[in-house]
């Protein structure tokens, strides 16, 4: 069982600096890290992707805050986080006149690098205990103070950093823009839906994470059909395909 360790805090004179709002910043540094390196990859220039990742970074903070405020103890912050930052991704590009394409390539780069910015960032919740779930004798659960139970915190960290080493893989071949975008969803609301049966505490976070899964199955089954039929046209073109 893993032991308990208080939350590291960095103290600079009167400046208090917690473990939890350093690996913070540390996660926002390495998605934009992450985010620039593909987005050479795929001929997108800075100045297009900064003010974009900008736009849907503090997007998604304020979307985080508002759902864990308005809903307390929903377990809302993270889908909250995604529930804004991606339509104010969305309408980024509708203003700044892109195509469908384009802009669907585009936020695939951004939604490439949430993992590994969320990797990091999480880690903060692992250090600061703050998701607590239900008691276990688990080998993975964490031993409180008033006993050992599930860190929530800790189940989405190794998630997110699983996600992010699926992620390195899967890039090995191409897929359809908005590809990564699906796979994330898929996954992470199904993540949650399982996580929040750790929970000790109701919450809203399973219908939300249901929602999402839905909707980004869907776009998924498009872009492996999409992905099926480009092949089945390289490999034969003309045939007919029943």
């Amino acid at each position: 069982m893993i032991p308990f360790t208080p939350e590291p805090v960095l103290r600079i004179g009167s400046w208090h600096i917690s473990a939890f709002a350093a690996l913070l910043v540390a996660g926002i540094l390495v998605g934009r890290i992450v985010l620039m390196r593909r987005a050479r990859r795929f001929g997108i220039s800075h100045a297009e992707i900064a003010p974009l990742y900008l736009t849907m970074l503090i997007a998604g903070l304020a979307g985080a805050v508002l759902a864990q405020t308005i809903l307390s103890h929903s377990g809302l912050a993270s889908i909250g986080g995604l529930a804004a930052g991606l339509p104010a991704g969305i309408l980024f590009c509708w203003l700044r006149g892109w195509a469908a394409r384009r802009s669907l390539l585009t936020l695939d780069v951004v939604a490439f690098a949430v993992p590994f910015a969320s990797c990091v960032a999480r880690f903060g919740c692992v250090v600061a205990h703050d998701h607590r779930g239900l008691p276990s004798e688990s080998w993975l659960a964490v031993r409180f103070p008033e006993g050992p139970r599930w860190d929530l915190g800790l189940l989405e960290f190794l998630f997110l950093a699983a996600l992010s080493i699926l992620f390195l893989i899967l890039d090995r071949q191409p897929h359809r823009p908005g590809f990564f975008i699906a796979i994330a969803g898929v996954l992470y609301g199904a993540f949650r839906i399982w996580r929040e049966t750790l929970d000790a505490t109701p919450r809203f976070a399973p219908w939300a994470a249901v929602l999402l899964a839905c909707a980004a199955g869907w776009l998924l089954s498009q872009a492996l059909l999409h992905r099926r039929e480009h092949r089945l046209h390289v490999l034969r073109p003309g045939m007919n395909v029943r």
